[in-house]
């Protein structure tokens, strides 16, 4: 395959196909076909972009109006390849008759800047083995169980209990320049992560990021001139998690566990004085299980 002349914008180059890519057909309503490979681009919309101001400096008219053989532009169409990073493309260039209509799309102009925010409050559960306090028991042979739960005679069954949970996502629609391969790659690394620092009004370690659902839309986007152009922008909704900090106080050591730290207990068995076992909590360790990630390089829109 030949390729006639190139252009580089931002890494992604445009090649005309040489050969047999251009077509020319005459008649009622004359067209001219052109055929380009655009490489480099992380995305469709990218791959657009790049071959769209590569018309606007080489296939122009003596107005300065995107054209070929003083035929204006009808339409683009891209198309995948083997290469994740390399689209074909085909331009056609053609005139209207009066009965011929345009397809115009239907999208609308959207606010980019636009975000919401969607809040709900539902109770969790978790499983625990100790309480926070025993408040009463009542036996012929009162044991001690340090607050443990449900003896079996080897370990505690404990139980289930609903525990403050608080689930908020963020939708916000971004600009495809925005959206670039560096900030994929900034949210794939935040996912799984708890806030490094306080953020959005939650302490450190009191925020879990479940991740991101993003996908590129389409809208018609109005030029200064009036004139309309098929765009793309980013839809991104951000899902998150929050639990409060608690404390524990043992052995007169106090114990901060932040929200989804783990707190654990050690316990061991001893005979009471009457002969039965009981168990006795002799350490509690609180554990970090999720690594930490500073929430403001998400750049997110946060509401009051």
């Amino acid at each position: 395959m030949a390729f006639n002349t190139t252009n580089l914008t931002s890494q992604i180059q445009v090649f005309e196909q040489g050969g047999d890519s251009l077509v020319r057909e005459t008649g009622e309503s004359p067209r001219a076909v052109w055929k380009f490979l655009v490489v480099g681009a992380d995305n469709a919309p990218d791959a657009y972009d790049a071959l769209y101001w590569y018309l606007e400096e080489v296939f122009v008219d003596s107005d300065g109006n995107i054209a070929s053989y003083n035929i204006p532009l009808d339409s683009i169409k891209l198309s995948t390849t083997d290469n994740d990073h390399v689209y074909d493309a085909e331009v056609v260039f053609a005139y209207r008759t009066s009965h011929e209509q345009i397809n115009e799309p239907s999208y609308e102009q959207p606010q980019i800047a636009e975000f919401d925010y969607t809040y709900t409050t539902a109770g969790g559960t978790a499983h625990i083995t100790h309480s926070l306090a025993t408040l009463g028991a009542a036996g012929a042979d009162i044991r001690n169980f340090d607050g443990g739960i449900g003896w079996n005679g080897d370990s505690f069954d404990g139980v289930d209990i609903v525990t403050p949970r608080v689930e908020f996502s963020i939708g916000v629609n971004w600009p495809k320049t925005f959206f670039t391969q560096a900030y994929r790659l900034t949210l794939a690394n935040a996912t799984g992560c708890i806030n490094s620092q306080a953020w959005n009004g939650f302490a450190a370690g009191c925020v879990l990021f479940r991740g991101v659902s993003a996908s590129p839309q389409s809208y018609k986007r109005t030029l200064l001139d009036g004139s309309t152009l098929k765009d793309y922008y980013w839809r991104a909704q951000y899902a998150f998690e929050a639990s409060p900090a608690s404390t524990r106080t043992f052995n007169s050591t106090t114990l901060v566990k932040r929200g989804f730290d783990y707190l654990w207990a050690l316990t061991e068995k001893i005979e009471s004085p009457t002969g039965n076992l009981e168990s006795r909590v002799v350490q509690m360790n609180v554990e970090q299980v999720y690594p930490e990630f500073n929430f403001a390089k998400l750049l997110l829109p946060l509401p009051i």
